[in-house]
């Protein structure tokens, strides 16, 4: 039987080298010849663990993280495809203390279905109704979450804005735009303009100083 795996694949998570564990996961599991089935989910929010890796297990999930590359072959030599302990292994992902006390509405599925799955969207749905009390098939209760909300393929958006080919044009333009490159730990402040004095700009923060001290 296989065994499922969640990598999530949002933007930290990605920052944090989530696809390069999504891939030693696989590789590792080929070589050894075990049947994993990986996911590629959304982050619970929990980014100092990120990677977070999370494996299926008698109805629950286990979380590992953060887990790097190199921690994939010991991870696997643990049996953390059966939930057993590791030094990262932080039990059960709802049991964990941030997770644990928190009313989850805007973000209740990020993390727990697959995103582009909408047979996982049914079973949320189905869960939701469960923990309010409500009927699944009462068409008057209040709808939190719609079929709508995972993430498209470009196939599925070229057909929703065949009308708009421009919108597909451009959002494809404002993310070049947007593509950016951090340096981890250090700040990153915006080039403001400041005035200049005697034909150089003055110092940004010798500027903010001044502007601070007008506003008291």
């Amino acid at each position: 039987m296989s065994i499922t795996v969640f990598v999530p694949r949002d933007s930290a998570a990605l920052a944090a080298g989530a696809d390069e564990v999504a891939a030693a996961i696989s590789a590792e599991a080929q070589s050894r010849k075990l049947d994993v089935t990986l996911i590629r989910n959304g982050s619970r929010g929990l980014l100092w663990l990120e990677p977070m890796v999370e494996v299926e297990h008698q109805g629950k999930r286990i979380a590992y993280g953060p887990v790097t590359p190199e921690d994939v072959k010991s991870l696997f030599d643990a049996d953390f495809l059966q939930g057993k302990t590791h030094a990262l292994c932080h039990g059960v992902t709802e049991e964990i203390a941030y997770l644990k006390n928190q009313e989850r509405l805007t973000f209740a599925r990020i993390g727990i279905i697959d995103p582009l799955s909408l047979k996982d969207y049914e079973a949320h749905e189905a869960r939701v109704c469960i923990a309010e009390g409500e009927i699944l098939g009462n068409t008057r209760r209040v709808r939190r979450f719609t079929p709508d909300q995972y993430f498209k393929t470009s196939l599925q958006m070229q057909e929703l804005f065949k009308d708009v080919p421009s919108a597909i044009a451009n959002s494809l333009e404002i993310a070049k735009r947007c593509n950016l490159t951090l340096s981890l730990g250090k700040p990153q402040l915006p080039n403001y303009p400041t005035p200049e004095i005697d034909g150089k700009p003055m110092p940004i923060d010798e500027f903010f100083r001044q502007e601070s001290h007008k506003g008291l």
